[in-house]
């Protein structure tokens, strides 16, 4: 691809015995680390025959032009390239653009083997331009979320307008095309390094700007350690982990007894030193949030059994239901997640286990235990199903006729 800024074509040729060399732009401009081309055509007489065109450089009109490209040279140029031919075209092309070929160039064409085209104009002066800046809309060092941002890329080839195009990246990694990009209702996952680049020429990438998205507390939770099993409440730790921008300024610690919530603790770690029901609050700029309840001693979550009959023992075709309670949920709106286990396996998600139909495989011991802390186990509750049968008759064969009832499992 060439990347070629022109205004209205302009005509800077003279006519010489019929010939005539036109540039067909009147500005040539482009950014560096771009490719752009110098248009240029040519009319020969019918009885003259091109054998080679090369092109020249001149940074200055006082300076002394080299020589730097010749159309029949086999050393090719990665920066330099002949783009015409010996019938009417005598374009130029340059890659890779930098500050240093900015300037003249002009084109000589020999033709006929030894005569060369005299008293043509040099082409149009090329500009070279630095990279890409941004135009940015209700943007600051921070912004909140649901905040909306717009950045405008600009190249000072267009004049002030923006008719380029672009391909933005975020982090490196493209995004979007266009002249402006539109960031609306943005979150935390907006946050990063933005740059824009003209889409045909990746070396062409602007500078750097940051956008940092600013937000209160999420993900809220409280981890336990060592270990929330036995009795001994004071050896646990409580930390409370939460993700913010800015970061968290205030933890609290609030325990929950009966309908009273008690404030125990400003710190993100609590030595607790007895049971109960705890949950903390982080805190920035932007607001707070609350994490889920958790309990640390196993008399917290009971199991209610529901079933046909007061009998310990069910039998098939019986239908039971558990259901997990947690008394950290008396009183709020959140409820607990559990997890159900038999015979030490999980078996099934949410706080009411339904055992339809039983047959003797459901017998086992049950347990519940809080999905996120599958530490905080309740008790175990042992189902016991009663499984009656009766066996085939006995063959010919068999000197006594008679049914036997088996056993429960």
């Amino acid at each position: 691809n060439v990347t070629t800024m022109t205004t209205q074509p302009m005509l800077l040729g003279v006519l010489c015995n019929m010939w005539k060399v036109e540039y067909q732009q009147q500005h040539i401009c482009a950014v560096k680390g771009s490719s752009v081309a110098v248009l240029c055509s040519f009319h020969r007489p019918d009885s003259q025959t091109v054998e080679k065109v090369m092109w020249g450089h001149v940074k200055a009109p006082d300076s002394k032009g080299r020589l730097i490209v010749d159309s029949n040279s086999r050393k090719v140029s990665k920066r330099f390239q002949y783009i015409g031919d010996k019938h009417d075209n005598c374009s130029l092309k340059i890659n890779q653009v930098e500050h240093k070929y900015a300037g003249i160039y002009t084109v000589r064409i020999i033709y006929n083997k030894k005569d060369s085209l005299p008293g043509y104009k040099p082409s149009p002066r090329l500009k070279v331009v630095g990279k890409f800046f941004f135009f940015s809309e209700n943007i600051s060092e921070a912004v909140k979320e649901g905040d909306s941002v717009n950045v405008t890329c600009i190249n000072s080839c267009d004049g002030g307008n923006i008719s380029s195009v672009f391909t933005w990246f975020k982090d490196g990694e493209s995004i979007n095309e266009g002249p402006v990009l539109y960031l609306t209702n943005i979150s935390s996952a907006n946050s990063g390094n933005y740059t824009c680049s003209l889409k045909a020429h990746r070396g062409t990438t602007s500078r750097v700007v940051h956008i940092n998205v600013e937000g209160g507390p999420k993900n809220t939770s409280v981890f336990i350690r060592p270990s929330v099993e036995g009795d001994d409440s004071s050896s646990l730790i409580l930390t409370c982990s939460s993700h913010a921008n800015p970061p968290v300024e205030n933890y609290t610690w609030f325990k929950m007894v009966g309908d009273d919530i008690l404030d125990v603790g400003h710190q993100s770690v609590l030595f607790p030193g007895d049971g109960g029901c705890y949950f903390c609050c982080a805190t920035n700029k932007h607001g707070s949030q609350n994490s889920s309840a958790v309990t640390l001693n196993i008399k917290h979550l009971t199991m209610i059994v529901t079933k046909p009959s007061e009998k310990e023992t069910m039998k098939e075709g019986d239908t039971v239901n558990v259901t997990c309670v947690n008394s950290c949920d008396d009183g709020r709106k959140r409820s607990s997640e559990f997890i159900w286990f038999k015979d030490g396996e999980s078996i099934i998600e949410g706080p009411v286990l339904h055992l339809i139909n039983m047959s003797y495989t459901n017998s086992g011991n049950y347990t519940c235990s809080l999905k996120t802390h599958t530490g905080t186990t309740s008790g175990v509750k042992h189902i016991d199903v009663e499984c009656e049968y009766w066996t085939r008759a006995p063959t010919a064969r068999s000197s006594k006729q008679r049914m036997r009832k088996k056993t429960p499992l």
